[in-house]
């Protein structure tokens, strides 16, 4: 036999092999491509033997592995006894992690598999841990990890409350657009202001988004532990009185009128003066009257008697005269609710916020916010800060305020 001969065999045979092979890769493909097609058309019955026929063809493929180890996850969903197609998926996991050992979806998954199939917490989480060693800022664990952490809160000890707290932060700092979502998330499992504030980045946006959401889940007994880290819009203090002071004098001098170069009572002028003299003295005793009410727009320039009643979100303010020391604001309110949720009033004076409610009520009640002053004429503002409406029932959230006054703390009130 010539060398020549020998030759020409071994290239065909080599030929042959290489061949045999591109082959037997090409059908494995093709099976696991099939194997997809039908499990994404929900011909579940037809997938599992394309899915088995690839992974036969190339045992060494972790892709195929894990494919049809994520094939089982899904049907399992739709399984009254999941729990042996669900460790059939687990065992699949293990093999593509030994055939990809630095792979940080598989880890994931696999914890995700555990969890669905009722295994140990920990034990999942030992995976879950596993896929973000391998993949620190892989956005797609983080999302898994932080949303199934929620979904097992109760279960968790510390160390892996930490690790879930992180991840959700991670989420927070690098998609900011996820925080109302994050936040319900976290809301419903934990009920935990602080824990709301853990996760949100330090960031303007982010403490923005908190304060969205506190508001529009209603949960503005919270509202104080993030305000101080929001610039809200407030007017100054001293042009609002100001106005108010330069609106009652345009009012008192409705009260005359020139007729033939006198100045004279105008028709309705005793009337106006009356008025404004009640107003005054009320001022002075520290009471506001429900007609003293005010609104303001934020440029200063527009005033009108609100009468106590607030539609939407906003301020009525009033001058009344504060005692120095230690005294009680007592107001009257009302509201009307929408989805069960009652108006919440805000009530500050000069400016600082001292004291918030619920006016959980359909009729006049009165509500006391201790008050420390050093004296003298202040601004009373009342602010309304969750108003809601429904076009299609009519449902309306709307606050009402009855009239207002301050008195002097008892000495048992004081202690």
């Amino acid at each position: 036999m010539s060398l020549k001969w020998i030759f020409n065999l071994i290239l065909f045979i080599a030929f042959f092999l290489i061949a045999a092979i591109l082959i037997v890769s090409l059908l494995a493909e093709l099976n696991f491509n099939l194997a997809e097609k039908l499990a994404g058309q929900y011909r579940w019955s037809e997938a599992p033997s394309r899915f088995v026929g690839a992974i036969r063809l190339n045992p060494f493929s972790s892709k195929y592995v894990s494919g049809y180890a994520e094939f089982l996850r899904k049907s399992a969903r739709y399984l009254y006894d999941k729990t042996d197609v669900l460790n059939k998926a687990i065992g699949l996991y293990d093999k593509a992690i030994a055939l990809d050992p630095e792979n940080a979806e598989y880890y994931l998954k696999r914890g995700l598999a555990r969890l669905e199939a009722g295994r140990s917490v920990k034990e999942a989480f030992k995976d879950l841990h596993e896929a973000y060693l391998h993949d620190p800022n892989g956005y797609s664990i983080a999302y898994a990890i932080g949303y199934t952490g929620m979904n097992f809160w109760k279960s968790l000890d510390d160390k892996e409350r930490n690790f879930v707290t992180e991840r959700l932060a991670y989420i927070m700092k690098t998609s900011p657009d996820q925080a109302q979502k994050v936040y319900d998330a976290v809301w419903r499992a934990s009920k935990d202001i602080n824990l709301l504030k853990k996760i949100t980045a330090d960031a303007r946006q982010n403490t923005t988004e908190l304060y969205r959401f506190i508001a529009a889940d209603n949960l503005w007994q919270y509202r104080k532990e993030i305000a101080g880290s929001i610039k809200e819009d407030t007017l100054v203090v001293t042009d609002i009185k100001s106005k108010i002071l330069e609106a009652e004098k345009f009012f008192e001098a409705g009260a005359w009128k020139r007729v033939e170069g006198r100045t004279v009572l105008a028709e309705d002028g005793e009337k106006i003066l009356e008025s404004a003299k009640a107003r005054y003295q009320r001022r002075k005793n520290g009471v506001v009257a429900t007609d003293d009410w005010v609104l303001i727009s934020k440029d200063y320039k527009n005033i009108s008697y609100a009468n106590g009643v607030l539609y939407s979100n906003s301020t009525a303010y009033a001058i009344l005269n504060v005692p120095a020391g230690d005294s009680l604001l007592i107001l009257e309110a009302k509201g009307s609710p929408f989805k069960s949720i009652w108006p919440y009033l805000v009530v500050e004076v000069d400016g600082q916020e001292i004291g918030e409610a619920f006016v959980e009520t359909a009729q006049i009640a009165t509500y006391e916010f201790p008050l420390r002053s050093q004296g003298g004429l202040s601004l009373i503002g009342v602010r309304f800060v969750n108003d809601a409406y429904d076009p299609r029932t009519g449902e309306d959230r709307n606050l009402w305020l009855g009239k207002a006054e301050v008195r002097v703390k008892t000495e048992a009130e004081t202690k």
